[in-house]
Formats: structure tokens, C-alpha cells, sequence
């Protein structure tokens, strides 16, 4: 995914560059929010950005993609999962609809719980990296990265 930001502070060949928040915002967590309005990255800084530079952010898909399994896949897992078990071993007093809703949200609940433990044990955050690909104003000629 590729953003346009501006470069708020280049301090030690570390930028921090403040993106527009659109809706994907939140999901894959290399932002840090900073208001309603934009979010902040922090990035390696190449050669020759400076304060006010409008760049062009790459957020790696492994982000991406780990950010979706963290928010859909895990708490989905937990919901099946509960269902499943509330089928399979009713309360005797709730019957297996209520059992399997009951099972079905409290599972919900575990597996949302394990993405903020696996998201905050992982790192997620930091790998891979963001990184600024070129100059927003002049998309034909990038940075020299390498």
C-alpha cells in the first residue's frame, strides 16, 4: 500500500511523515494516530528528505496481511470454534442455540484477546518497516535507496 505524506521531522536518518487517514487506517498498524485527520510513520529517512518533504510511503502487504489475520482471522477461529464446542456440549438448561451463541461470542471475545497479545508480542509493528519510495512531487525519478 502506498501513501502520500509530508515529512514532519528527520532526526538521525529517522523521518517521521504524516499520512491522511483513509480506511484502511487502524488495520495494519504502522501508524501511530495523531488526530481525526492524519496518522504519523515513522520511517528511515534516505538521503536528502527534510522537514516539509512531500513523500511516497510503501507499507509492505506482509503488514497488511498480518494486520488482517490479527483483526478477522483469529477472532473468526474463536467464533466457529464456539459454536462448534456450544453444538457439540450444550448447557442442558440453554439448549444447544443458546449454548452455541453463548460458546460461540465468548470465543469471539478469546480470539480478539490473542491478536492484541500476538500483535503486542510479535512486533507486527515494526516488520517490515515502512519505507519512503520518492518524492511525492516528482514520481518519475525515486530516491536512490540502495
Amino acid at each position: 500500500m502506498r501513501e502520500i505524506g509530508t515529512v514532519t521531522q528527520v532526526d538521525h536518518g529517522v523521518a517521521s511523515v504524516a499520512i491522511s487517514a483513509t480506511a484502511c487506517c487502524g488495520r495494519c498498524g504502522a501508524c501511530t494516530d495523531s488526530g481525526a485527520n492524519h496518522r504519523v510513520l515513522t520511517t528511515e529517512a534516505p538521503a536528502g528528505i527534510s522537514k516539509g518533504d512531500r513523500v511516497v510511503v510503501e507499507v509492505g502487504p506482509r503488514s497488511i496481511a498480518w494486520a488482517v489475520v490479527l483483526t478477522f482471522v483469529l477472532p473468526m477461529i474463536g467464533l466457529v470454534a464456539g459454536v462448534m464446542l456450544g453444538q457439540s456440549y450444550p448447557w442442558e438448561r440453554l439448549g444447544k442455540d443458546l449454548s452455541s451463541a453463548l460458546f460461540g461470542f465468548g470465543l469471539l471475545g478469546v480470539g480478539f484477546g490473542a491478536a492484541i497479545a500476538a500483535d503486542r508480542l510479535s512486533g507486527a509493528k515494526k516488520w517490515p518497516p515502512p519505507r519512503i519510495i520518492g518524492r511525492a512531487d516528482d514520481r518519475t525519478s525515486p530516491l536512490d535507496l540502495d
